[in-house]
């Protein structure tokens, strides 16, 4: 089956303000193409390292997921958009996609960091996409899920230094 598309607002976690009182708001909505199902998750979850590149940190990837789709299912009063291993699939191969996107972007000469905690943050990213890609290479459960992270790990490793 196809997989469904939701309007995506690019939730990374820059784009997300929580004011004194712990009201969460976010800001920046011009991005609102529609994107599949678990792409926003993966963007919020994995462009910063809220999670570890495990085991552990792989099964709370799919319990945060089976929250948003049953959320996601339950306010839109329909049935669940995808099952459990069509979303550790999904969730594994759009984090390939973010993380090799994370790792060149970080490449790029033009981004002039300057203050000390910037320069940590974006170290700290590198080494996380460069872990995720890792772990999905020799521990997801789908073959072509670890073939792709180990091709994108060559390919984007022979131009990003970790």
């Amino acid at each position: 089956g196809r997989i469904p598309q939701f309007v995506k607002k690019d939730a990374h976690p820059e784009n997300w303000l929580i004011d004194d009182h712990g009201k969460l708001t976010m800001i920046d909505f011009e991005s609102r193409k529609p994107l599949p199902a678990i792409f926003e998750v993966v963007q919020l979850i994995d462009d910063y390292p809220l999670l570890p590149a495990t085991h552990d940190g792989w099964r709370d990837r799919m319990a945060l997921c089976d929250e948003y789709l049953t959320t996601v299912s339950s306010l839109s009063n329909s049935p669940r958009p995808v099952d459990a291993s069509t979303t550790d699939a999904l969730y594994g191969c759009f984090a390939i996609l973010r993380g090799a996107f994370g790792l060149i972007r970080a490449s790029r000469k033009k981004i002039k960091l300057t203050s000390s905690s910037a320069l940590r943050s974006k170290g700290i990213r590198v080494t996380h996409h460069h872990d995720v890609l890792v772990y999905l290479s020799r521990n997801h459960g789908v073959e072509g899920v670890r073939a792709l992270a180990s091709t994108v790990l060559a390919e984007v490793g022979a131009i990003v230094p970790v």
